[in-house]
C-alpha cells in the first residue's frame, strides 16, 4: 500500500527501524499457524525469558519474552511481559487462559479478511 507511518504514531511504536522491507501487518500477515488454541494457555510453562507471541492492549500480536509470572491465592495465573523492540514502558501484565498469550513456535492466530477487505483479527 501507499501508507506511510511514523514509528511513534502507530498503536504500538517501533523503537527502531525495521531492518529489510517492511509491511504492515494488514498488507503482508505473517506465516501462521492454527495448531494452537485459547485453553492451551493454561498448560504452558511460563519462566523468566520464555519467548511467545501476545495480543496487546492495542490488539495487536507482538513477539514478547516472559519477565516474571505471578499466581494468586486463588492459582490465576498471570505474566509480566516485555515486548520485543520496545521500550519498557509498553511492558505489561496479562492473564494467562484469556487467549491473548501463544507459545513463539505457534506464531500468532490466522488473520482473515472479511469480504469488505476489512482484515479481522
Amino acid at each position: 500500500c501507499s501508507a506511510a507511518l511514523h514509528m511513534l504514531c502507530l498503536p504500538r511504536p517501533v523503537a527502531v527501524v525495521p531492518e529489510g522491507v517492511w509491511k504492515c501487518p494488514a498488507c503482508e500477515p505473517l506465516p501462521l499457524s492454527e495448531t494452537w488454541c485459547a485453553a492451551q494457555e493454561n498448560a504452558l510453562s511460563l519462566e523468566p525469558k520464555t519467548p511467545l507471541w501476545v495480543l496487546d492492549k492495542s490488539g495487536l500480536w507482538a513477539e514478547a519474552a516472559v519477565l516474571r509470572l505471578d499466581v494468586d491465592e486463588a492459582g490465576r495465573r498471570a505474566v509480566y511481559i516485555r515486548y520485543k523492540g520496545f521500550s519498557a514502558k509498553y511492558n505489561e501484565t496479562v492473564e494467562v487462559g484469556i487467549g491473548r498469550i501463544r507459545p513463539k513456535a505457534a506464531g500468532p492466530p490466522v488473520i482473515k479478511e472479511a469480504p469488505d477487505g476489512i482484515y479481522l483479527v
